[in-house]
């Protein structure tokens, strides 16, 4: 059942991409349609494993909310989406750097799933992210992974 919320809802993201917007809205789209893209993918259900799905779910309403509100403010949403670009890049160039299968992975997942708590934090408070959120702890798991 929780399977097909999540992809009941991937398709209303689909959806809402799809359709016709104001040209300001471009980058907010192309935003939520990659992020859209790194939670539901073939094999998603594997990857994720079923501890996580129903955050996956949660996820993707995040999104929903996300542009529910993007009308209201393009500003506020680029400059969130800003904070969510320079954590997400850092945690992009570790990744790059420390070759996977290493004891360092789990580490590594668990940044990537408080990066997508973060969005919710940012774009969708009232859903409920986890508790202590923010791009300062982010950044600080990603330099203990470095040391």
């Amino acid at each position: 059942r929780l399977v097909g919320d999540i992809l009941t809802e991937a398709n209303a993201v689909d959806r809402r991409i799809g359709e016709p917007a104001p040209a300001a809205f471009g980058p907010a789209l192309d935003d939520v349609a990659e992020q859209r893209g790194t939670l539901v993918y073939p094999g998603f259900v594997a990857a994720t494993g079923r501890d996580r799905l129903a955050d996956v779910l949660r996820y993707l309403q995040a999104i929903g909310f996300r542009l529910d509100r993007l009308s209201e403010s393009v500003a506020r949403d680029a400059t969130r989406m800003a904070t969510v670009h320079a954590v997400d890049a850092r945690y992009a160039a570790l990744l790059e750097s420390i070759p996977p299968g290493g004891p360092a992975d789990a580490e590594l997942t668990r940044i990537g799933w408080m990066i997508e708590e973060l969005r919710v934090s940012l774009f969708a408070q009232p859903l409920g992210a986890a508790p202590g959120t923010s791009e300062k702890r982010i950044l600080d798991a990603l330099a203990a992974v470095t040391r």
